[in-house]
């Protein structure tokens, strides 16, 4: 005898199949629970114990002590672990283009020996590089910075450039190279020298067009800035035409210039001796507005700490211990500057050695200036939080919190333990790279 249709036990077989579709169109959206984890969020000063942090779809959903976990969500346990947001490398330094190749040669004096060079010396400013347009995808190896636990680098190329800010893409070991840029429109950046010629250029740039009859405009703008009450194409002056001539439209890089001047983006200056600092900081005595990133050595900074105005400036040092000039005496820079609030962040990344040595304990050096005299606050503060507030992406990077963006270490023991390594390294929410 035939059994009737029964609707209610088609709906049951239909189940696996909706189940299927269902689960499918989550896909990309894992969620992920870091339970049991100490967790250093850098809103406050004292980290979370035995806390979770959600993640959902690449951004952090909740964090704290009393977080419900969805059933679906993919577990790792924090237990005796710690968890920090990625570095970000606020200086990581790329070469663009290649030195030129000229046959001649240049002297230089290192440590009073005398050595001969290929090639020309080097321009006190060339043209103006664009890091977002001449950097290519596989321009960085991911594999050392990830590693040591950088999630995030400020791209600044030598010389004259308008710097970026890039991040991994699709990172794999088979993959390593791809990147994204996240941040086109970073800051002037400028190798200055304690030369006359390179703090000239300095002077012209910075002031405004039409305040230097005759002069030259900001570099790159091609020729002199007309004078004021200058005649117009056909050859009147401006009481001729009956009223004031309209000053000229700004350049591209005239207008970049003026966002410094005004204080609206900062200039980023790497110099390389104490004398730069101070022939810069009596130059911006006209501009006050100015705002300063100085790439520059610890010990450079020890000798001009006087003079650089600290609502202004902000020092991005190396993690080592410095010497003071012309002494044996070790100095913790990073310390001095906290204790005479001085605003700096620790630049990680500047030399490839910083990297290879680093892999077994990404946070040794640091650990270092901590013993010397630097809060844990503050040394992690100075890889995260502080970078992503001077790149101006404090409301994605740099700390734990709902809505940023989930790029997290998980530490296997305290950060700035010697022993301590990074046992999980999330980007956006995914799991890239576990030790």
């Amino acid at each position: 005898m035939k059994r009737p249709f029964s609707p209610f036990k088609s709906a049951w077989l239909l189940l696996p199949v909706i189940s299927f579709f269902a689960e499918s169109s989550l896909l990309g959206k894992e969620t992920i629970a870091i339970r049991n984890a100490t967790i250093h969020t850098l809103t406050a000063p004292a980290p979370l114990e035995n806390a979770t942090v959600l993640i959902e779809d690449g951004k952090i959903k909740e964090v704290g002590k009393e977080v419900a976990i969805p059933i679906d969500a993919k577990l790792l346990d924090g237990t005796n672990k710690h968890v920090t947001p990625g570095f970000v490398s606020v200086f990581y330094p790329l070469t663009l283009q290649r030195e030129s190749t000229s046959e001649e040669t240049r002297t230089v004096v290192v440590g009073g020996r005398t050595f001969t060079l290929g090639g020309r010396a080097p321009s006190t400013r060339g043209p103006l590089q664009k890091v977002s347009e001449l950097v290519r995808e596989d321009a960085i190896d991911w594999r050392p910075l990830l590693r040591s636990g950088i999630t995030t680098a400020h791209v600044v190329a030598p010389g004259y450039a308008y710097t970026a800010v890039v991040a991994p893409a699709n990172f794999s070991e088979e993959n390593p190279s791809q990147l994204k840029v996240v941040k086109k429109d970073g800051f002037l950046a400028a190798t200055i020298t304690n030369n006359e010629r390179s703090l000239d250029l300095l002077r012209t740039s910075l002031r405004p067009a039409s305040s230097s009859r005759g002069s030259r405009g900001p570099a790159g703008t091609g020729g002199p800035t007309a004078p004021s009450g200058s005649s117009n194409q056909s050859g009147a002056s401006s009481s001729q035409t009956g009223g004031p001539t309209p000053p000229p439209e700004l350049s591209e890089e005239q207008k970049l210039w003026a966002e410094v001047r005004e204080g609206t983006k900062p200039l980023v200056i790497n110099c390389n001796n104490a004398a730069t600092i101070l022939h810069v900081e009596s130059i911006l005595k006209e501009f006050p507005k100015v705002k300063v990133h100085w790439i520059v050595n610890g010990s450079d900074v020890y000798s001009a700490r006087s003079s650089i105005r600290k609502e202004n400036s902000t020092v991005l040092l190396s993690p080592r211990i410095d010497l003071i000039p012309n002494s044996r005496l070790r100095i913790n820079v990073p310390a001095l500057a906290a204790s005479e609030k001085i605003p700096f962040a620790i630049s990680l990344g500047q030399r490839p050695t910083d990297l290879s040595d680093s892999q077994v304990s990404p946070t040794f050096a640091m650990s270092i200036l901590i013993k010397t005299g630097l809060t844990e606050y503050d040394a992690l503060s100075a890889v995260t939080a502080v970078p992503a507030k001077l790149l101006g992406m404090e409301k994605s990077l740099g700390s734990i919190a709902p809505g940023l963006q989930a790029d997290l270490l998980l530490f296997d023991g305290p950060p700035f333990d010697v022993a301590t390594e990074i046992e999980t390294l999330l980007l956006e929410g995914k799991v890239v790279y576990e030790n």
